[in-house]
């Protein structure tokens, strides 16, 4: 029984060393990849193995939603809009009779949105085309374009302004994907501002969805020191808020 143990071991052991002589599998460069939201990405991972062995595939890192065949090296992948961004993923290919022996890749794939506006011109003119293209998932979200105090525009950079006891205020927020306006809201003080009118909304696609709007709130009587205003405005994606200090100056008598 000793003697057919030894020739065992014996026998592993050689078999490793020979294999571990034949040098390591090796993967075919696959290189980064660019994909835009709601397309699907495909492409196969293949090695060799100097053993003539068959190769097995895994990732590390794979995102949600993504398939690799672990068999044949395919890999198949949709992105949705909650993807948007850099994913870094590393590919293993190795010889299932020694795990050790293993050839890694690791490529970056870059999920993008892409909006593309089209103007009609007029007469012999052929109109404009503006892509808007972003792979940064907080560009999404909706922004503060621009804020009327009173009928004057403030700066985005203005952390102050001083304003009547009874002030309009003008917001307007834009989106290159999409502003939910049940998303959108005025707080004073950390209190919402329950009559808030939406104008001036624009719309993009068969969705028609609200890529800008201007929300305009009228304030009456108010105390004559500092106040906060929040604007807050969001889409599935997620929220952005805008402050602004309100300095109330007295009425003259």
């Amino acid at each position: 029984m000793k003697k057919i143990l030894f020739f065992a071991f014996t026998f592993y052991f050689l078999l490793m060393a020979a294999v571990a002589e034949e040098g390591l599998p090796t993967i075919s460069t696959i290189g980064n990849k660019e994909i835009e939201v709601g397309e699907t990405l495909r492409f196969v991972v293949t090695a060799q193995d100097p053993s003539g062995r068959a190769v097995f595939y895994e990732a590390s890192n794979l995102p949600y939603g993504a398939k690799l065949n672990p068999k044949t090296g395919e890999f198949e992948w949709t992105p949705t809009i909650f993807q948007v961004g850099e994913h870094r993923i590393t590919f293993q290919a190795w010889d299932r009779m020694d795990p050790k022996r293993m050839a890694l890749e690791t490529i970056n794939i870059r999920v993008y949105y892409r909006k593309t506006y089209h103007e009609k011109g007029w007469g012999l003119g052929l109109g404009k085309e503006e892509v808007l293209e972003t792979s940064v998932i907080e560009d999404l979200y909706p922004q503060v374009k621009a804020i009327k105090v009173e009928g004057k525009e403030v700066s985005l950079e203005e952390e102050k302004v001083l304003v009547s006891q009874s002030p309009k205020i003008e917001v307007v927020l834009e989106s290159i994907y999409r502003i939910d306006p049940k998303l959108v809201t005025i707080l004073l003080d950390g209190r919402a501002r329950e009559r808030i009118r939406f104008t001036k909304i624009k719309t993009f696609g068969e969705r028609k969805d609200v890529v800008e709007l201007t929300l305009e709130v009228a304030f009456k009587d108010l105390t004559p020191k500092e106040h906060e205003l929040v604007v807050m405005g969001g889409n599935e994606l997620g929220v952005v808020t805008h402050r602004l200090m309100l300095e109330v100056r007295r009425k003259a008598l």
